[in-house]
């Protein structure tokens, strides 16, 4: 707080006061406003003079304030408000506390209101007052202002005006009066000198009184101002000039000094201490911070000693800080004491520092009070003590974050903290455990990625079908042929016939005969030739019509396309439509068996494939980055696949092409009639086939679901299927592979089974 500058000019504002039945429960509230205005600077002095309810132990209160004033650019009456939030560590330590603030505004002579509006208790309680708490604020006439400066006192003067009116006389002679005899003349004369001197004695008297009481209370709001600013010293001095003599200054201090020795007689040292400091009397205030500072080093209370110590003097708060140190370090086991130690630690010694703050360091972590023991170390002065403490912080955090087992937020830790001791070798394990537990929970893709930084080997992986979906862009060139072979198989194809592969020989009957062909793969059934990819990746086709029967005669279209499908080479997956076959081969590339009307085979310049789809005079072919490119025929928009993306499979109808997505939804793009646009509603897809115009989805659950037509008859339905490895849909109807590699079918028109 500012030196208090005599020359200043001083405003004692009356403020608002809580309800009666508000105040005696308040924790605190503002007893009076003080505005100091500087003579020589241009900021305006506001002192709060804060009550406080000493039952009552306060972490922290707010005292908001509004004011009028003059814009001296403007000249126009303005408003100004703001708060001040206490919370100093003093706040309990008298009954009174002062606030202070500084603004450039000049204040007017009225509209200045302040008040507590929330104090906060020790123990978290709020209490929290509006303005229907307070009295009505007094009208402008009752508003009283007291101006008074800080140099002598102006001298006070009464002006009494007396009027006198003469006596008009009666035109009427008087009767004469006998005239008194010499005794009542002296009795008169005696009574008159009584008279006077009794009123003589108390004009005195009243003289006297009314002077000391004019004086005291013109000059106590003076040292008042002073003892709000910080300044008990300037106080005593101002009351010992101006008012040692006051007749009711001299009671005051009776009252309050009576009051405090009361008070410490009783041991309530902490309440005398609070009043002293609160009243002009500096030397008292001293005597009883002596007295509080001797009674809280007895009792062992260094905090309460520290505290008295140096509101006294520096070098007592020094030496109330040394105590506490040799209290700690000289006085044994059952010395300790947490309070002292903080307090020795203010000592201005670093060696005291040192001894001290490695106890307290060590008392807390004992504890288990890390934090603080962490504090404690960080003022040890020592940097060899200073750096084992650190160390062993070090090591204590890294266990820490090994006790979370959470492999992802222990990899960031030892990339942000290199000094970690064999870092190299946890950074090991738990690279290569975060890439385990990704396996673990299914999170493919970032099991990749980490696979990919790390060099993990991921052949195991993309032995799992539902891995390399999950991470088709990743993971499908990382098969061998052999394994997208595998990848893509298709046990059972149908169209006008059924055909199936099972442990490697495909079968299917055609003129009541069975035609058997073995190291097959998978199987892909068109409306006119059949074609079966082998273990080796070669293709073998057969004309429909004229299987089981090798003297049955065929077009030469079917005879091209078995000739051309005798020379494809690593081929890994097949796809069947009306008049031609899609292959894909290992390398991403695609060719097609068959016609190329509608360009349905320019696929030449297609590349880094991962699956294939042939529908009626159309192909698709979808990209490892989830994109999908088609050529052929567009006649219902099957071909605008554009914007598509995260797709991880794709199948043909006819004229409708559809896209199975990284989320389990679908997409119907092209023909949506009869019913096919009811696969967009399907969640939780696995697994899709379709022909012509119908679909069937695998869900997660391992049920299924068909959309589209016509699949007619009560066998046209899949929902009752169980015991499923593979299924497909023909023309008219369903059929499934069971795991044992048995082939069931149902709907219209269905073949016999193979």
């Amino acid at each position: 707080m500012r030196d208090f500058v005599t020359s200043d000019k001083m405003i004692d504002y009356p403020v608002p006061q809580l309800l009666p039945e508000k105040k005696h429960g308040a924790p605190a509230y503002v007893m009076r406003l003080q505005v100091t205005k500087s003579a020589d600077r241009a900021g305006t002095d506001y002192a709060f003079l804060v009550a406080r309810n000493l039952r009552i132990l306060l972490s922290r209160f707010t005292v908001s304030y509004a004011y009028t004033y003059l814009d001296p650019d403007t000249g126009e009456h303005r408003q100004a408000s703001g708060e001040i939030r206490y919370a100093d560590g003093e706040i309990n330590r008298s009954n009174f506390i002062v606030c202070r603030i500084t603004d450039t505004n000049t204040v007017l002579s009225s509209g200045f209101t302040v008040r507590v509006t929330e104090a906060v208790g020790e123990d978290g309680t709020v209490y929290l007052y509006s303005d229907e708490d307070f009295e009505a604020e007094a009208s402008e006439e009752e508003r009283t202002l007291r101006y008074s400066y800080a140099g002598d006192p102006e001298d006070v003067s009464q002006k009494s005006e007396k009027s006198s009116a003469k006596k008009e006389k009666s035109g009427k002679k008087k009767k004469a009066k006998k005239p008194m005899n010499r005794f009542a003349h002296s009795v008169i004369a005696l009574a008159a000198v009584v008279a006077g001197l009794l009123v003589a004695g108390l004009l005195v008297f009243a003289v006297f009184f009314g002077f000391h009481y004019i004086m005291y209370n013109y000059l106590m709001p003076e040292a008042d101002a002073l003892v709000v600013a910080g300044r008990q010293d300037l106080a005593e001095d101002y009351v010992d000039r101006y008012l040692a003599n006051n007749y009711f200054f001299r009671m005051y201090r009776e009252e309050v000094t009576e009051t405090v020795d009361r008070l410490a007689g009783e041991g309530r040292l902490n309440e005398a201490y609070a009043i002293s400091k609160n009243a002009p009397f500096g030397s008292l205030t001293d005597r009883m911070a002596a007295r509080a500072l001797e009674d809280a080093l007895e009792k062992g209370n260094y905090r309460d000693a520290y505290a008295y110590a140096s509101s006294l003097d520096a070098e007592y708060a020094d030496l109330v800080a040394r105590s506490a140190a040799s209290h700690i370090t000289e006085g044994g086991e059952g010395a300790w004491n947490e309070e002292a130690a903080l307090v020795a630690l203010k000592a201005e010694d670093a060696e005291i520092d040192d001894l001290v703050a490695h106890d307290l360091a060590l008392w807390y972590w004992n504890h288990g009070e890390k934090v603080h023991a962490r504090a404690a170390s960080e003022k040890i002065s020592d940097e060899a003590l200073r750096e084992d403490w650190a160390e062993l912080f070090r090591q204590e955090e890294f266990a820490a974050v090994l006790k979370t087992e959470d492999s992802t937020y222990i990899l960031a830790y030892l990339d942000a903290h290199e000094s970690v001791p064999e870092r190299e070798g946890y950074l090991s394990e738990y690279r290569r455990k975060s890439f385990d537990e990704a396996v673990a929970a299914k999170k493919y893709k970032k099991a990749f990625a980490l696979s990919e930084e790390y060099g993990y080997d991921t052949a195991d992986l993309v032995k799992d079908p539902d891995v390399v979906r999950a991470v088709l862009d990743k993971a499908y060139f990382l098969q061998t042929p052999a394994q997208m072979r595998s990848y893509h198989a298709e046990t059972v194809s149908a169209s006008d016939m059924i055909v199936s592969v099972q442990n490697g020989k495909v079968s299917w009957v055609e003129g009541g005969k069975v035609l058997s062909v073995s190291n097959a793969v998978s199987v892909s059934a068109g409306e006119y030739v059949t074609t079966i990819l082998g273990t080796d990746g070669t293709l073998r086709a057969y004309a429909n019509h004229a299987a089981g029967n090798p003297e049955t005669k065929v077009s030469s279209f079917e005879t091209d396309y078995i000739a051309a499908a005798g020379r494809e080479k690593n081929v890994v997956a097949l796809s069947s439509g009306e008049r031609h076959t899609a292959c894909l081969h290992a390398d991403g590339t695609v060719t097609v068996l068959g016609e190329n009307t509608y360009g349905q085979a320019d696929t030449a310049d297609w590349r880094d494939i991962v699956a294939v789809a042939a529908g009626r005079r159309f192909t698709a072919g979808l990209k490892k980055d989830g994109t999908v490119v088609t050529c052929g025929s567009n006649a219902a928009g099957q071909c605008e696949v554009d914007g598509y993306h995260n797709v991880v499979d794709v199948r043909a109808c006819s004229q409708s092409l559809i896209l199975q997505f990284e989320d389990g939804t679908l997409a119907v793009v092209g023909d949506r009639s009869m019913g096919l646009a009811d696969a967009e509603t399907l969640r939780d897809v696995r697994e899709i086939r379709a022909r012509q115009t119908s679909v069937i989805a695998r869900l997660a659950d391992g049920s299924f679901r068909l959309c589209g037509g016509p699949v007619e008859g009560d066998g046209g339905t899949v929902a009752n299927w169980t015991d499923v490895g593979d299924f497909a849909v023909g023309n008219g109807f369903v059929c499934r592979q069971s795991l044992s590699g048995s082939v069931y079918s149902n709907g219209v028109n269905v073949p016999n089974n193979p």
